[in-house]
């Protein structure tokens, strides 16, 4: 009788420490754990579960850092989070070679690296073979610099739906080719490194801005051919 007591106590002691750990999570914690769980069912068999929670993590925090409101960080963060495991499956195309990933780096991901992949984007539309873009950055900002926005309208490109996002370790790890519009983006020894030294665009006139894009334009039709060349 006396062991049974001393086992229920110790159930009992059990269940209320849970209770306890749940009572002290926070809306947002809780929001975070429905959405990995999920995420994890979602990507079942084509992402790991330790990634998708790692993603659901790190988009948060860069998140909670950089915008100004916090309302709504969980639901923003599936969004990014939900974009990003998504880019980390992407299949090959008819059993073909898996089309190149090349991820674009700038300190903030809120000009250089957000024209470059818009730029690849509408440059790759007509190629022979797929091109896969993505931005992101070590320190990323709540917004994109409005004057790129205003330079990128001009030529038919809305940046106004996409966002800095957080450089990770796993976004190195899916890239084939890693391209720096800065150097304050460090890239790990032995991964495929091209540097494209430019001017940082934030709070430039609209004059200037439009120059960085035209080379950067330029510069994303050359590594365009080149990949294309090697496809």
């Amino acid at each position: 009788m006396g062991e049974h007591q001393v086992n229920d106590r110790e159930i009992n002691g059990d269940v209320r420490a849970n209770c306890d750990a749940v009572l002290t999570m926070t809306n947002d914690e809780r929001l975070l754990e429905r959405i990995r769980v999920s995420l994890i069912e979602r990507f079942d068999g084509v992402v790991d579960p330790d990634t998708v929670g790692r993603q659901v993590q790190d988009c948060y925090q860069a998140l909670f850092r950089t915008a100004r409101i916090k309302n709504f960080l969980p639901v923003m963060a599936e969004t990014m989070a939900a974009r990003e495991l998504l880019r980390l499956s992407v299949p090959g195309h008819d059993g073909a070679k898996p089309a190149p990933r090349v991820l674009f780096l700038s300190r903030h991901d809120a000009g250089r690296a957000q024209m470059a992949v818009a730029l690849m984007d509408r440059a790759a539309l007509h190629a022979v073979h797929p091109v896969h873009a993505e931005s992101a950055g070590a320190e990323p900002i709540d917004h994109i610099d409005p004057v790129v926005i205003a330079a990128m309208s001009e030529i038919g490109l809305d940046l106004t739906i996409d966002h800095p996002k957080l450089l990770t370790s796993d976004a190195i790890d899916a890239a084939d080719l890693v391209v720096r519009t800065d150097l304050s983006c460090a890239v790990p020894a032995g991964k495929e490194l091209l540097d494209w030294p430019l001017p940082d665009p934030w709070h430039r006139p609209l004059a200037e801005v439009r120059q960085i894009r035209d080379d950067i334009g330029a510069r994303v039709q050359g590594l365009l051919a080149e990949l294309q060349a090697s496809a």
